[in-house]
């Protein structure tokens, strides 16, 4: 057992192994601290993992009902070992004798292999290839054996990466070319229909020659292996590992009854597994839409405080244009206020009746009448300012002549502000005793009743 489990008992392991499971933690002592922080709590302790790192609150979370799955957990490995021969005394006899010149022979074999290949590594130590290698083995396999299981087409690697990811058997073939029992074990108990239909609905079946440096590399993994030999992975203990084997040449019924055997011991820890992964797909997808719902609900407040803040500014601006508007009329008046002041002091004693004078009835909007006599020889401006200087004029206006009915050049107020010179009424085509009319200009005019 790994160092961070060695002072725990049986279940706390199991929850200990659980958790780095769900979280994929791979230190053992960062779980067991976190596990310990939360009194063992998996589920306080799982949801205390997944909120590092998270700047802001998250939305509270909802329980989600969860036991876990306490089981009796199987042995490491089981093997199941076929080395042929007879069981007869005369057999058991000859083993007896000659195991002692194997045993010789075998140390002085290994010996020497030992020191050759200090100097002669082994070409299959060089892996260069992985895939390229099983997909050599399994293209000369399904060329030479007919109906044989699906294979998986990938490196080890990869098809230990696809059984952890469906949670699933993996069922491995090693195969020595150089075995006899090889070629009748893959005709007559491998590609047998009843195995195949077992490995391919169960399993994911995965194989490779041991004479190909990827076989060579998983055979290895597997201490003193015979041949043909079959493995079995799955997750165990928080990990895939070989769970069992069976080596030398069997019947297709012997295979199947001792996968069936494996299979029922450890499937239960795969039931675990995948209700853990099923209640942590839960917990990830419920924290997914409280995630979104917290989004759009922020989302929402941030379009009200932006609807808010445009509608503030609108109405602000709107305040800013009505009280300058307000202030421009203020000074408008008081400019007004200011000329016809000014035309007040400005206005001429009125002229005695003579050759060089006319009379002119004044008509003002609102209905008022005047009659004042003005030198010839004097502009119209004279004229438009002792209007200007009445009480009842407006603050903008134009004097017209009433027959024919048109505006005197130069009488009008926008003309008298922008112009510096006048005509003379002698030359704006008054005559004695005319009548002029006072027409209204400003914004606030309303059409002239000329008769009035």
């Amino acid at each position: 057992m790994a160092d961070g489990e060695g002072d725990l008992n049986d279940e706390l392991t199991v929850k200990l192994l659980h958790f780095q499971e769900i979280t994929h933690t791979e230190d053992l002592e960062e779980c067991k601290k976190i596990l310990i922080e939360h009194n063992w709590d998996i589920e306080e302790a799982v949801q205390a993992k997944f909120n590092e790192g998270i700047n802001q609150p998250p939305p509270p979370m909802v329980n989600i009902p969860r036991t876990l799955t306490h089981y009796r957990p199987p042995p490491p490995q089981l093997i199941y070992a076929n080395h042929g021969g007879g069981g007869s005394i005369l057999g058991w006899a000859m083993s007896v004798l000659v195991s002692p010149i194997h045993f010789t022979f075998s140390t002085i074999f290994s010996l020497f292999r030992f020191v050759w290949r200090i100097f002669n590594p082994d070409p299959r130590e060089m892996v260069t290839d992985p895939r390229g290698d099983v997909l050599t083995f399994v293209d000369e396999f399904e060329a030479k054996y007919e109906n044989s299981p699906q294979m998986f087409r990938g490196s080890y690697g990869e098809a230990q990466a696809e059984s952890k990811k469906n949670l699933q058997f993996m069922l491995v073939y090693l195969h020595d070319p150089h075995n006899k029992d090889s070629d009748p074990f893959c005709s007559g108990t491998l590609c047998n229909n009843n195995v195949v239909e077992y490995i391919n609905t169960n399993m994911l079946f995965w194989g490779c020659s041991i004479q190909k440096p990827e076989g060579y590399k998983v055979s290895k993994l597997i201490r003193y292996p015979t041949y043909p030999l079959v493995a079995v992975v799955c997750l165990y203990q928080n990990q895939l590992a070989i769970v069992g084997r069976v080596q030398g040449r069997v019947t297709a019924e012997e295979l199947l009854s001792r996968l069936r055997e494996i299979v029922d011991l450890y499937e239960p820890v795969l039931v675990s597994a995948r209700a853990d992964r099923e209640a942590l797909n839960q917990n990830q997808q419920i924290r997914a839409e409280q995630d979104e719902a917290y989004l759009l609900s922020l989302e929402k407040d941030k379009q009200k405080m932006d609807k808010k803040k445009r509608e503030k500014e609108i109405a602000e601006n709107e305040e800013r244009r009505k009280e300058k508007i307000k202030q421009e009329k203020e000074l408008s008046r008081q400019a007004q206020l200011d000329m016809k002041l000014k035309c007040k002091e400005d206005i001429c004693e009125e002229p005695s009746d003579d050759d060089d004078v006319i009379s002119l009835l004044i008509k003002f909007p609102c209905g008022k009448r005047i009659n004042r006599r003005f030198h010839k020889t004097v502009s119209v401006k004279v004229l438009h300012d002792y209007v200007y200087a009445q009480d009842e004029a407006p603050a903008r206006y134009q004097i017209f002549t009433s027959f024919p009915r048109a505006p005197i050049v130069g009488c009008s107020t926008d003309e008298v502000v922008s112009t510096q010179s006048h005509p003379l009424i002698q030359d704006a085509g008054l005559n004695r005793n005319d009548t002029v009319f006072v027409q209204n200009m400003g914004e606030d005019s309303s059409s002239d009743d000329d008769d009035r």
